[in-house]
């Protein structure tokens, strides 16, 4: 398998370095993995997880909370064509692609704009938490939940503690990141793909009734290689206690992989 040559600019530089951010970096790395993350979430879930990949591994980190102001008009894709040419340098070395939830459409959606670009295909990607992509609705986009809504749907999903969803102040801060993560992602239609070379692990909650065991094996049909589902306790956010056993089983697949492109 053949890697472009490192460029002199790294992705942590540059026009791109609110993108991608390497919290550890690694001199000669055997690999690299990008975490994204969750629909109003940002790079900083990621900070604890680094200390438990391959020393060797360097861990990289995309965000859509950069701190520059919001793109206009922003799609799944085009956030992913930014991704993608952030991500480019580092093609001298495989790269394994990670997203839970909305961070799994996107990884998705970024592999497939990496092979339209001729980039390095992802060795491997991880899908956490999203039903596969044919199962979402296609045609007009939804109307967009009320403030009171979105507040109930994340109160349900376990994404934030309830002291800070019954604080209306602190939600007035939260509640346009999150609105503008669901915006970007409602604009994404299945349409058709064609199946990723790139093997593909799905990873759930038990309990998770947006995106439980079977709705995510339905990712098996947009892959040549499908690894199977992983399943923890807990529900739409079960990572949160499971950081360990769920980056060893990353680990575990992302090694399978470099071993069969060898």
């Amino acid at each position: 398998m053949r890697y472009m040559p490192l460029l002199p600019q790294n992705a942590g530089g540059g026009s791109h370095d609110t993108l991608v951010h390497c919290p550890r970096p690694v001199a000669d790395p055997e690999a690299r993995v990008l975490l994204m993350h969750h629909a109003g979430g940002s790079h900083r879930e990621y900070r604890s997880w680094v200390q438990h990949f391959p020393t060797r591994w360097e861990v990289w980190v995309a965000s859509r909370r950069t701190g520059a102001p919001t793109v206009g008009g922003e799609t799944v894709t085009r956030f992913c064509h930014r991704l993608a040419d952030a991500l480019a340098p580092l093609g001298d070395r495989p790269l394994a692609l990670f997203g839970h939830s909305m961070g799994a459409l996107v990884c998705y959606e970024l592999a497939h704009v990496m092979r339209r670009q001729g980039l390095p295909n992802p060795v491997w990607l991880g899908v956490s938490a999203h039903s596969g992509p044919q199962q979402l609705p296609s045609g007009p986009a939804r109307r967009p939940p009320t403030s009171e809504d979105l507040r109930a749907m994340t109160a349900e999903l376990g994404g934030l503690q309830q002291s800070i969803l019954g604080n209306d102040a602190l939600w007035a801060l939260i509640e346009p990141a999150l609105r503008s993560d669901i915006d970007m992602i409602a604009t994404w239609t299945p349409e058709p793909r064609p199946r990723l070379g790139t093997p593909i692990t799905a990873f759930c909650g038990e309990f998770d009734n947006l995106a439980g065991p079977r709705a995510v094996r339905a990712w098996e049909a947009c892959t040549e290689g499908f690894l199977g589902v992983r399943t923890h306790i807990g529900g739409h956010f079960y990572f949160r206690n499971a950081v360990e056993s769920l980056i060893d089983q990353m680990v575990n697949d992302i090694r399978l992989c470099l071993r069969r492109g060898r």
